[in-house]
C-alpha cells in the first residue's frame, strides 16, 4: 500500500514558508529542474545588426535564491548566402532580454569572398548564470548579422534548441 501526502503550503513555527535548503531538498550542486524547448519554424533570417528573437525561449521559476542556471544553445543549419561579400553571424543567450553571453566580438563563420558559397554551420552556446531570485526568469536565444548582410538559420527546416538547468547552490 502506498500513502500520499497532499499539503497546499509548508511553513515554519513561527508562519514563514521554508526555502528548499532549509527543509533538506537542495544539496549543493543537484539539479533542481530541467526545461528544454525545441523550436523548428522554417527557414529564418535576418539583415539586422543588433539581436533578434529566434523563437527560443524558456521560462523558469527558481526553487532557490541561491541556485545557479546551466543554459545551453544549439541553432542548426545557419548559413549565409554565397553573394555576400562580408558575411558573420553573432549568437547570444539573454537573461529576461539582457546578453549573459555572447560572441559579438567574434566572427562566427566570416567570408569575405562572395565566391566563397553558402557554408552551411551548427552552433552551440553555452552560459552559467546566478540571478539571484526566485522570481520567473526568462531565458532566450538571440542572433544578429554581423555586418548586414542577411544571415539564415534553421535551413531545411531543421530544429533549434534551449535547454536550462537548476543546479543548487
Amino acid at each position: 500500500m502506498t500513502s500520499i501526502i497532499k499539503v497546499d503550503q509548508i511553513q515554519t513555527a513561527a508562519g514563514a514558508v521554508p526555502t528548499a535548503n532549509s527543509l533538506g531538498l537542495n544539496t549543493t550542486g543537484s539539479v533542481l529542474q530541467v526545461r528544454h524547448h525545441t523550436v523548428d519554424p522554417g527557414t529564418s533570417s535576418t539583415s539586422s545588426l543588433t539581436l533578434v528573437a529566434t523563437g527560443l525561449t524558456i521560462d523558469i521559476t527558481p526553487r532557490d535564491v541561491n541556485s545557479s542556471f546551466l543554459i545551453m544553445m544549439s541553432m542548426n543549419e545557419c548559413y549565409m548566402p554565397a553573394s555576400a561579400s562580408s558575411h558573420a553571424m553573432g549568437f547570444a543567450i539573454a537573461r529576461n532580454g539582457s546578453r549573459l553571453s555572447d560572441t559579438d566580438q567574434a566572427t562566427i563563420n566570416y567570408s569575405n569572398s562572395a565566391s566563397a558559397g553558402a557554408t552551411y554551420f551548427n552552433y552551440n552556446l553555452h552560459s552559467y548564470d546566478s540571478p539571484n531570485t526566485t522570481s520567473t526568469i526568462t531565458y532566450s536565444g538571440m542572433l544578429k548579422s554581423r555586418y548586414g548582410t542577411t544571415v539564415y538559420w534553421n535551413g531545411d527546416n531543421t530544429p533549434a534548441f534551449l535547454t536550462v538547468i537548476e543546479i543548487a547552490g
